[in-house]
Parts: C-alpha cells; structure tokens; sequence
C-alpha cells in the first residue's frame, strides 16, 4: 500500500505544470509626432548603462515598441527617425520581471 501510495504521489508530482518566470523587464509604449499621430518605422534603442549592451527595434505600424526581454538594470531609452530630433530618457530603471511603458514623442528638426 505505501509503494502504491508513494508511485501516486511522485506521479502527480510530475504531472503538475511547471510556469517559468523570467527576470528579464520589458519596456514598451508608442511613438507619436508633435500633433500626436503615430508614427511607424522609428528606431527604438535601450542601451543598458552598465553593461553598454545596445537592444533595438522599430515601431510597427500603428507607432507601437515593445522591448520583450531586457536584463534588469539602468537604461537609456532613445527614439530615433530622420527629419526628427532625438527623444532620449536617461537612467530608466528596470527591476526584476518589470514592466514599464514609456510613450516617446518626437519634434521636427534635424536629428535621426
């Protein structure tokens, strides 16, 4: 009885899921112009301070970014699209499994 008792308990230990948690942050939002329509295809960058890591990607067609996986740590979040000036934040603090969103809002000028 207690083999039996014992092979049930070890086979539903097994059978439990198992969900993995990531540490990783992830940072998303929009990029939007000075009249505040979307703006797509604008190179996002968040630059990790203390590592110099560089992670990029564009906002898609409805002006939207999304960082899915960064270390945690301190980060430079930059914008950039030619014929815009660069939108920067500095020392933007991710932590464990966060989750921030930032919208960027780009002016005209040179830039890019």
């Amino acid at each position: 009885m207690k083999k039996c008792l014992f092979a049930l308990l070890v086979l539903s230990f097994f059978s439990i899921p198992v969900f993995g948690q990531s540490a990783n942050a992830t940072v998303s939002g929009t990029v939007s112009d000075a009249s505040n329509a979307l703006v797509p295809g604008v190179t996002v960058t968040a630059t990790n301070n203390a590592t110099g890591i560089v992670t990029t990607v564009l906002s898609n067609d409805a002006g939207v970014y999304n960082f899915a996986s960064l270390l945690p740590g301190t980060y430079k979040i930059s914008a950039a699209l030619p014929g815009f000036q660069t939108q920067s934040f500095n020392d933007v603090q991710l932590g464990n499994a966060g989750q921030l969103r930032l919208n960027l809002a780009l002016q005209v000028g040179a830039g890019g």
